[in-house]
Parts: C-alpha cells; structure tokens; sequence
C-alpha cells in the first residue's frame, strides 16, 4: 500500500531494502534513495502542519532464508534499529514515537515473492518446500540449496530473497478535530484533511 488513507489514524507505509547480510542503510541501493526523502518529506510535513500529529513510526525488520534463523533474527532486529536510528538523527524525531519491531526470516513474504517468477525452473517444487515449512526453516533453507539445477537456488538468491531483505516503516498521524465553520471553510480549501 503505497497511498495514503484518509482521516484520522492516516498512514503512510513504505519498504527500505538492504544487501546480503547488511544492516547498513544504503541510500544508493535500489529505490532507498526515494523512500527516504519520501518518508523524511511526510515527517517534515507533518511537522508543518497545525493540524496534524504524528502518532507513531512503526518499524518492522526482515531477513531472507539464507544463514541461519539466529543469525537472521538478530539480522532484522539490526536493520529495524539502524532505520530507527536514521530517522532519529536525520528526521530529528523523539525515540519514544518510534515503535521497533523485527521478525527474522520472512517466509510468508518468500512465497508471496514468488508470485512475481512464474517462469522459475522447479517453482511448484520450491513453493511445496516454502509451504511444508513449519519447523526447522534452517533445514528448509538447506532444502532449497540442493534443488537441481543449482541454477534455481541462485536464482532465489539473487533475484527472490533481495525483496525479502528489508524493513517496512509506516508513520502514523491524526488530523485535529474542525468546529463545524472550520470544516466548511476546509471542504473547499482541504477536503483531504476531512474525515
């Protein structure tokens, strides 16, 4: 969901990617750059406007299957505390508005991710893995390593699990309450800021 709802409890949700293994926030990687300045600018906009109060940042870190689930977990938690961090120090938000949260391996999102390859070699295959995976994801992962051809984990690797590696942030904001005059006079000049 990349557009704003509308009245009070708005939000604004958008996704921040990261490499292989990093946590380090990359302005230069994929679209990061423009989901920055648009989270910073919504910040900023808010901050501006009378009418307006952020509720919340909330922040939500993501792994690929690739490591292992330890590794994975404390990877997400990383990436959701850098990007809190960012918005801290950049957007110079208070940390109690921020709400940090990670949940390591991101196999619901894996196979919803896999919607977007319908050609790849073997699919049904990975996603029986990705769907019977109810325990042991290191052992799951393992599974989708020795697929043959090898050309299907790297796949995975390189075009699939890249989506999975991520944090998804949202702001939240409520917009006052108008008098009665004032949401006449807003139905003309705002009727966006109208419930």
């Amino acid at each position: 969901d990349r557009s704003p709802s509308r009245g009070l409890g708005d939000v604004y949700k958008r996704q921040l990617q990261f490499r292989q293994d990093s946590y380090n926030i990359r302005p230069d990687y994929k679209n990061n750059r423009s989901e920055l300045d648009t989270v910073s600018n919504s910040i900023q906009l808010v901050k501006d406007n009378k009418d307006v109060s952020i509720t919340g940042i909330y922040i939500t870190g993501y792994a690929s299957p690739e490591g292992t689930v330890t590794h994975n977990l404390q990877l997400s938690e990383k990436r959701a505390q850098a990007l809190a961090d960012y918005i801290c120090r950049h957007d110079k938000i208070s940390v109690d508005m921020l709400h940090v949260d990670w949940k390591g391996e991101d196999w619901e999102g894996f196979r919803l991710a896999l919607d977007g390859f319908p050609h790849l070699l073997k699919r049904d295959e990975v996603q029986r893995i990705i769907d019977e995976c109810t325990g042991d994801r290191d052992a799951c992962e393992k599974q989708l390593q020795e697929l043959v051809p090898a050309e299907i984990y790297h796949r995975l690797l390189n075009e699939v699990y890249p989506l999975l590696r991520r944090n998804e942030y949202k702001i939240e904001y409520n917009v006052r309450h108008f008098n009665l005059e004032e949401a006449r006079r807003m139905i003309d000049e705002r009727p966006d800021r109208l419930s």
